[in-house]
């Protein structure tokens, strides 16, 4: 199993707007990771779930946006400060590949568990749109397999 783990794109400032859109350069940062997803073929999931949080929804759609059929829908627990064991116990009976967007630190500390059994420290840095894939084996022991930021896209 596959499991994308994709922090959200750059988003206007807290007191700018309450609901904290995408900024343009987050929406063009996320755009070029669902490009690089897409052309590389690395990402397939069907299902795409994110926290309700507006720039985690508009950052799942541009994401899902080249994968036909993929669902989008909000998923539990992905608030910044959710309890990881929650998506932890989940992810322990789903078998197909997922992608979920959410934000720091929730997703930091999700990878860190999952890899380590722990949530600190942390086993990797993710930047907004960056994303983290890890793989679970046959043993059902979690690695990361791989992390790729927006700002080695260019752009």
């Amino acid at each position: 199993m596959y499991l994308y783990l994709i922090r959200h794109g750059d988003a206007a400032m807290k007191e700018a707007d309450a609901t904290r859109a995408l900024t343009d350069a987050g929406r063009a940062e996320s755009e070029r990771v669902a490009a690089w997803l897409a052309h590389t073929l690395v990402c397939r999931a069907p299902h795409v779930y994110h926290s309700g949080k507006a720039r985690a929804a508009q950052t799942a759609a541009i994401i899902a946006a080249p994968f036909r059929g993929a669902t989008v829908e909000v998923g539990p627990d992905l608030a910044p400060d959710a309890e990881p064991a929650l998506w932890a116990k989940r992810l322990a009976k789903t078998a197909h590949d997922l992608v979920l967007v959410g934000h720091f630190p929730h997703l930091i500390r999700l990878a860190s568990l999952l890899v380590t059994g722990q949530t600190e420290p942390h086993v990797l840095a993710l930047e907004k749109a960056g994303v983290a894939c890890l793989v679970r084996d046959d043993n059902r022991a979690w690695t990361l397999r791989w992390l790729v930021q927006p700002c080695v896209l260019g752009g």
